[in-house]
């Protein structure tokens, strides 16, 4: 198999760029791209419900066993991320709303799982609605109200002024960030959601869009060509003999790295490890990415072999 040469892929610091009007206001502000380490820890006494036990809640209980089995079944439990939280409150969504509030829950186990510290742990969490205020914090303590703290708008889908926040959230974390985005529609604004999932692609940070019902403007949003691809034979990902991701670049990517996974979840029929394993679904193939473009740090089996994206790596 002949191997294109190897180049270096955009792994250099990127300087922010502002843009400002003729009257001085600031219109955009690119983000600098940085690189955070991942904290990954396989021994951590959260990996055992045993240290859980204060814990009474039955629902929390059965959410973060499910996490621990779906973080298992990937190979990633341990890892340690930051969560925050995005739901729609628009009107398509009121039929659901005391659904969501239980997919709420689930997401509080999901959270506790992730954090290294139970007692430290915090779930941001932001309604479409009200994305310019503080966002609501939860934590161990308040996650039985934490659902009805959020209290529906049902005005419009502001999915892409409401992610920008989120967005803006993850740069306080040192860490990897994963946005659950709970929605069942379309943005009111497509191509401001869309510059910012390009925008996003270069950061060290997920998006998981987890849709009630299908919605053909997330699947584009996952589809998005990036600069930095994985090779698949039309529907797995494929791999050299070392286990590693076969990677090639796409100069027309519009993203450095795809970093957006979507599912459509039946929130009346899902378990809890349905639901879990929906959300850990490709976090694994996102992390080792992020490793190889330069995003992420310390990732287990990645070493300065791996960090250069050929056009094409041979197995």
């Amino acid at each position: 198999m002949r191997v294109l040469p190897r180049r270096h892929l955009l792994l250099s610091s990127w300087r922010g760029e502002e843009r400002f009007s003729s009257s001085g206001e600031l219109l955009t502000r690119q983000r600098r791209r940085r690189s955070v380490p991942l904290r990954f820890d396989p021994d951590s006494r959260l990996a055992d419900l045993s240290a859980l036990d204060e814990l009474v809640d039955v629902r929390l209980l059965k959410g973060i066993d499910a996490a621990r089995e779906a973080l298992r079944a990937v190979g990633l439990l341990g890892l340690h991320a930051k969560l925050i939280v995005l739901v729609d409150d628009s009107g398509s969504m009121s039929a659901n709303w005391k659904l969501i509030q239980q997919l709420l829950v689930r997401l509080v186990g999901f959270g506790l799982l992730l954090s290294p510290s139970v007692d430290e742990a915090t779930i941001p969490m932001l309604a479409y609605g009200r994305y310019d205020a503080e966002p609501i914090i939860i934590h161990r303590r308040n996650y039985p109200q934490a659902a009805h703290l959020l209290q529906p708008t049902f005005q419009g889908t502001p999915m892409a002024e409401a992610f920008e926040r989120a967005v803006e959230l993850s740069w306080h974390n040192d860490t990897l960030t994963i946005i659950i985005n709970l929605t069942d529609g379309w943005p009111d604004r497509e191509q401001a959601m869309t510059n910012n999932v390009i925008r996003f692609g270069g950061q060290p940070g997920i998006l998981k869009n987890v849709a009630l019902t299908r919605v053909p403007f997330l699947d584009r949003l996952d589809d998005m060509p990036s600069r930095v691809q994985v090779c698949t034979d039309g529907q797995r990902p494929l791999r050299d003999r070392h286990g590693h991701l076969l990677l090639h670049t796409n100069p027309r990517g519009r993203r450095l790295i795809d970093n957006v996974s979507s599912v459509v979840l039946d929130p009346r029929n899902a378990t809890d490890l349905q639901f879990a394993q929906a959300i850990a679904r490709e976090i694994k193939e996102i992390i080792e990415v992020m490793a190889r473009a330069g995003l992420l740090r310390g990732v287990p089996g990645i070493g300065r072999r791996y960090w250069y994206v050929p056009g094409r790596l041979a197995a």
